[in-house]
C-alpha cells in the first residue's frame, strides 16, 4: 500500500530521552507525538519534526445520570521547550566562565558522553539547578556546533597524557 502512495506520515510517541530533554515527566510523555515523514517524494524534507499533544475535548453530554460527560481525544500542535530558554546573560557568561577556567589542577572540562568529573553539563546543572542533565547536555553540544565552545588538544598535568577539552572561542553567544 505505501508503493502506491505518494505521502505517507507516521507518528511516534515521545520517546525517554526526547521527554527527558524536554522535560516532559515519563508518566505523561505519551500523549505527546511526533509526526515524521516516512515517503513523501514530492516536497523537499523538513528541518524540525512536527509535534502535537493528545488532549481530551469534552463533547458536552453531560446528563443527570451522566455527570461528567465524555470526552474524545483530539490533538493540538505543540512546540518543544527551547533548551537555551529561561538562561539569562549572566547564567550563560557563568557557565562559559567556569569552562573556560577548567578546574585548579589544569584538566579541562569535556562534552565526553563517559566523562564523569570533568563533564561540562555539571557547570549548567550547578548554575541553573532547574535544567537537567539531557539539557544541560544539549545546552553544551548546541554551544559546540555553534562555536561557541571549541575542542582541544591539551596534555593533561595530572596524568601526563594528551586529552581533549573544552574552551570557549572568541565567537559571541548567538541567542
Amino acid at each position: 500500500m505505501k508503493d502506491a502512495a505518494r505521502l505517507v506520515y507516521t507518528l511516534n510517541v515521545m520517546t525517554k530521552d526526547e521527554a527527558e530533554k524536554f522535560g516532559i515527566k515519563d508518566e505523561d510523555r505519551w500523549a505527546y507525538v511526533r509526526m515524521d515523514k516516512g515517503k513523501v517524494n514530492i516536497v523537499p524534507p523538513s528541518r524540525q519534526a512536527k509535534w502535537f499533544h493528545l488532549i481530551g475535548v469534552p463533547i458536552g453530554n453531560v446528563s443527570e445520570i451522566y455527570p461528567h460527560g465524555d470526552n474524545v481525544q483530539a490533538v493540538e500542535p505543540w512546540t518543544p521547550p527551547d533548551v537555551m530558554g529561561g538562561m539569562s546573560d549572566a547564567e550563560m557568561e557563568d557557565i562559559l566562565n567556569r569552562i573556560e577556567k577548567g578546574f585548579s589542577d589544569g584538566s579541562r572540562y569535556t562534552n565526553s558522553p563517559s566523562a564523569k568529573t570533568r563533564a561540562a553539563w555539571k557547570v549548567v546543572v550547578e548554575v541553573i539547578p532547574e535544567k537537567n542533565e539531557q539539557q544541560a547536555r544539549e545546552i553544551i553540544k548546541t554551544w559546540i556546533s555553534k562555536k561557541v565552545l571549541e575542542h582541544r588538544t591539551y596534555q593533561n598535568p595530572k596524568s601526563y597524557k594528551e586529552e581533549e577539552g573544552l574552551w570557549r572561542s572568541d565567537v559571541e553567544i548567538p541567542f
